[in-house]
């Protein structure tokens, strides 16, 4: 069952007895869905706590994590000084990106941008500090 952790998209539960779904859940990939076909009449109680707690662990950013437009090691990937001026390009829009999205947060006239618990919108931010910072794109995901 551990080689399976992660690797599928769907599970179809037909069981139709009360049963514990947490090794069910750990089968599943990240945006994985669960169906229950013949599920007991009495609701089902899923730990909270424990799913919580591995999403939140997901969701985290390592310290040594690199974010989309970031490279480790320098520029040894390619000695092509097209590519290498075209990935600086596209690190430079990023950063662009992340200006126009820090100007939108500060306009007090597009509302929809706080809404009413006052939380900017920093999902698209290109990096990211260390923890759960809900912002950074990884330049890889792997879970």
């Amino acid at each position: 069952m551990q080689a399976a952790m992660g690797a599928f998209d769907g599970i179809i539960d037909t069981v139709s007895a009360v049963h514990p779904l947490l090794p069910l859940i750990g089968l599943l990939k990240s945006h994985g869905k669960i169906v229950m076909v013949g599920a007991p009449e009495k609701p089902l109680e899923l730990p909270v706590f424990p799913l919580l707690a591995v999403i939140e662990i997901l969701s985290r950013h390592a310290s040594d994590e690199f974010y989309l437009g970031q490279r480790d090691g320098g520029d040894y990937w390619t000695s092509d000084a097209e590519p290498l001026e075209a990935f600086k390009r596209f690190g430079k829009n990023l950063e662009e990106i992340e200006n126009k999205l820090i100007e939108k947060n500060n306009d007090e006239t597009l509302r929809n941008r706080y809404g009413p618990a006052k939380m900017p919108y920093t999902l698209l931010y290109p990096s990211s500090e260390e923890g759960l910072t809900f912002r950074g794109i990884p330049n890889s995901i792997s879970i």
